[in-house]
């Protein structure tokens, strides 16, 4: 099944997901809404979707444009009013916060006896090798990671004898990434050269001050098709 793009926009009191699927089969479409998560149906589509808030059930409606390939599917939130936050998160709607993870939890109710058996029961058999380093991996991460949002480690430590004059970090294996930050401040302290700054006091650079005084336009941080479809694509 394929993720179709989609954007989502609102208003105090609805909520209005478009959906760009342009081979999906109109007739077998299918939506529905339960517990925060939005789903939506049309061979060879599928998305489901973790919202921030709560929509009524029953106030679903949708339309079909088919010179754009794309539905509309407007919802009316449950507490009207209420803002829903973070819509523009593409990836971050395509998977479960700790809200939906805590929801579960809480509506298991009697079955929470099979689910703690099941929690409980000896897994080894079915993790693998690969399963084990990787959440190693994570872990570590979590603590020494570097790169777009820590999610690298263990690769610098393998070119240290090629780049290390390259890094003023001492070993960035082993820092870890609260430290840092304090490391940061101090090295930049310690080299800080005043005779090599001051000239930018005294000597102005109309350049520099037209970058300075540029102002983005609104429709700067829209997100176009190409960079939704890229980020529905994004590890989750």
């Amino acid at each position: 099944m394929l993720t179709p793009v989609f954007q989502i926009n609102q208003t105090s009191e609805h909520v209005i997901i478009e959906i760009r699927a342009p081979y999906a089969n109109v007739k077998d479409t299918e939506v529905d809404y339960c517990d925060l998560q939005f789903f939506f149906t049309s061979k060879p589509y599928f998305l489901k979707l973790y919202l921030p808030g709560e929509l009524a059930e029953e106030q679903i409606s949708g339309t079909y444009d088919c010179d754009k390939g794309s539905f509309t599917f407007k919802a009316l939130k449950k507490n009207v009013g209420e803002f829903f936050p973070n819509l523009d998160l593409v990836n971050q709607l395509l998977k479960p916060s700790d809200i939906h993870a805590k929801r579960l939890v809480e509506e298991t109710g009697e079955d929470s006896g099979i689910l703690a058996d099941f929690l409980n029961e000896p897994q080894s058999a079915q993790i693998s090798d690969d399963d084990v380093i990787d959440d190693f991996m994570d872990e570590k991460c979590k603590l020494y990671g570097y790169g777009f949002a820590w999610s690298r480690c263990g690769i610098i430590g393998k070119f240290s004898a090629e780049i290390d004059n390259l890094l003023d970090l001492e070993n960035p294996e082993d820092s870890l990434i609260d430290e840092r930050f304090v490391d940061c401040l101090k090295h930049d302290q310690l080299k800080f050269d005043v005779e090599h700054y001051i000239a930018d006091l005294f000597e102005k650079n109309p350049l520099l001050d037209e970058c300075l005084q540029f102002e983005y336009p609104d429709t700067t941080f829209d997100l176009s098709f190409k960079s939704r479809d890229h980020l529905k694509d994004l590890p989750k």
